[in-house]
């Protein structure tokens, strides 16, 4: 499960979705070494019966630091991952990597790789 909480609706809130394919980068590395599918998604805007109920739906798979964040913040997205699994490592062209943020969104990966 990954779990983003933010004040704003920030990337990934809202763009993405079951079936969605998640790619990996290890840091500020441009390369890509591993993937997963979305199972499900979960998007709210936080209110203290929206934390209560995140912290019993979800309190035994998110570790305690993330479930801190989300408290303080305004927006939450909780990603459920399948099928994770390493893969052939490549490259980001350099436009996409170039992008602010620790989430880029593309259409196509195809179209992404350097």
């Amino acid at each position: 499960m990954l779990a983003r909480a933010s004040m704003g609706k920030k990337r990934p809130y809202g763009r993405v979705s079951g079936g969605d394919s998640l790619f990996f980068l290890c840091g500020f590395n441009p390369r890509v070494k591993a993937m997963a599918a979305v199972k499900s998604v979960a998007s709210a805007e936080m209110e203290k019966d929206v934390a209560s109920d995140i912290k019993k739906r979800y309190g035994k798979i998110l570790a305690p630091a993330a479930q801190r964040e989300i408290l303080n913040k305004r927006y939450v997205i909780l990603i459920e991952l399948e099928k994770a699994r390493p893969i052939v490592p490549f490259l980001l062209s350099e436009e996409v990597h170039g992008s602010p943020g620790d989430w880029v969104v593309v259409e196509n990966i195809d179209e992404a790789i350097s």
